[in-house]
């Protein structure tokens, strides 16, 4: 089975190499696997997050040190795109302070953002030792289901008009603000009408509006389809639901639904007559 060459696809390589490194060094047996990696049905994880707990490390002196400094190697050989590192480590030393990676790209440590969920959720991590993942080999034996377009749903008609749309995307949002501020529904009604079909992931930039992971992983555990995204084809933009589409990405889809502005009534017609076909 082939799948386009999207940058996350690509990635996977980088991150089994991640993993065959972290195994090699003297932390491995202390080493533990968090985040997006460690859970299953993320096929395409954005990177590897890893915690030790220097409470239960044996190691001291220079074999220490040379040790945590082999970490942030690892993390600044991983590799960046943008701000985001393919590494990520976490040590919690013996006087219970959190540290990660610099993110200037340069072998020191810094004091992590919400060390509190971080711990939470490494101290919970699967250990390297009993971890068996491999990305790639995992993605080309995955039986990925790919989106469909209904035909006989009337939340998602074929063909919709704007104000339709923008229903659809304010019943999402989760705070009032998220859709009436900014210049969303600006965006929205740039198109009266909009068509329902299936947009190629490897066409949308997955990067262009800020993210929240969390939020993104819970799109990415659900099964079934997601609501449909709204795109904006004459800027080639995604006008709601960058995090819908990450999760589809980190499943392994190869589509998304998603409704796409038109300003023909023609075009919108017999995009609905070849749908119905």
């Amino acid at each position: 089975m082939s799948y386009p060459d999207t940058r996350r696809r690509r990635n996977l390589k980088k991150l089994d190499t991640i993993i065959a490194r972290l195994r090699e060094t003297a932390l491995a047996p202390w080493i533990r696997i968090f985040g997006s990696a460690a859970n299953p049905a993320i096929l395409l994880p954005g990177d590897i997050d890893a915690f030790v707990d220097m409470h239960e490390v044996t190691l001291r002196g220079d074999e220490r040190t040379d040790a945590l400094k082999n970490l942030l190697q690892i993390a600044l050989d991983g590799g960046w795109s943008g701000n985001h590192g393919y590494f990520d480590p976490y040590v919690l030393t013996s006087k219970n302070i959190l540290f990660t990676r610099s993110d200037t790209g340069s072998l020191a440590w810094i004091h992590a953002d919400t060390p509190e969920t971080t711990i939470a959720a490494g101290q919970t991590g699967i250990l390297l030792t009993n971890f068996t993942r491999n990305f790639v080999a995992e993605l080309a034996a995955a039986a990925i289901p790919e989106p469909v377009i209904p035909t006989d749903d009337e939340n998602y008609p074929l063909v919709a008009s704007a104000n339709h749309v923008a229903g659809l995307v304010e019943e999402i949002h989760r705070r009032a603000e998220d859709f009436e501020e900014g210049d969303l529904q600006d965006r929205l009604y740039a198109f009266p009408l909009y068509r329902l079909t299936l947009i190629p992931i490897a066409d949308i930039d997955l990067e262009e509006f800020e993210t929240d992971e969390d939020l993104i992983l819970s799109y990415a555990e659900k099964t079934g389809t997601m609501p449909p995204i709204v795109f904006d084809p004459s800027s080639g933009s995604i006008i709601d639901g960058i995090h819908r589409t990450n999760a589809a990405d980190r499943r392994g889809q190869q589509t998304i639904l998603g409704y796409v502005g038109t300003t023909s009534q023609q075009h919108a017609k017999h995009h609905q007559k070849v749908a119905l076909a």
